[in-house]
């Protein structure tokens, strides 16, 4: 099957393509817009366009749990440990039509988030601060030889943030 080129799809076509299952989520007004696309909505210029859209479920009712525990049938991060309890979760992959959508959840409150509207609703935005600390947080895991799943630092590990983080800063705040 040939992969799609989603590098220059708009936010809206995301949410629209995730809308089942970003609606069963917003039950509370605890979700935001996370990730480089968050990044994107506060204008900063990217060195790359977003391949994903990360909504961030911040310290989640047991409505949006009951949610993503029917919803978890679909979710396509594979290398968990069969014996990981549900609870333990910390993020959720789902895919439709060559696109990502991440959740990930945050025990952390929720605070000052702008709002974002489109014409798939209003949503909250992750702030700047907010998304470097997250991805600053994520832990390399190619040489460990054991992960704690269980942890949401260790559930992204990816070598290229730190290469975002330099061409943020060059593009965006070097005058």
């Amino acid at each position: 099957m040939e992969q799609r080129d989603t590098t220059n799809y708009p936010i809206d076509f995301y949410l629209d393509t995730f809308k089942p299952i970003i609606d069963q989520l917003s039950t509370s007004k605890n979700i935001a817009i996370g990730g480089y696309q968050a990044l994107k909505l506060h204008g900063l210029i990217l060195n790359r366009e977003p391949k994903d859209l990360d909504i961030i479920i911040f310290q989640p009712t047991q409505l949006q749990i009951a949610a993503l525990s029917v919803l978890i049938c679909f979710d396509i991060i594979r290398d968990r440990p069969k014996d990981l309890k549900f609870e333990n979760f910390k993020a959720f992959k789902f895919k439709k039509n060559d696109i990502y959508l991440d959740v990930i959840i945050s025990n952390l409150p929720m605070e000052n988030l702008l709002t974002f509207s489109c014409s798939a609703g209003d949503f909250k935005v992750n702030t700047i601060q907010g998304v470097i600390e997250a991805k600053a947080s994520y832990k390399f895991r190619r040489n460990e030889e054991t992960v704690d799943y269980a942890n949401e630092i260790c559930l992204y590990a990816r070598a290229k943030d730190m290469l975002d983080f330099q061409q943020l800063k060059n593009i965006n705040f070097n005058m």
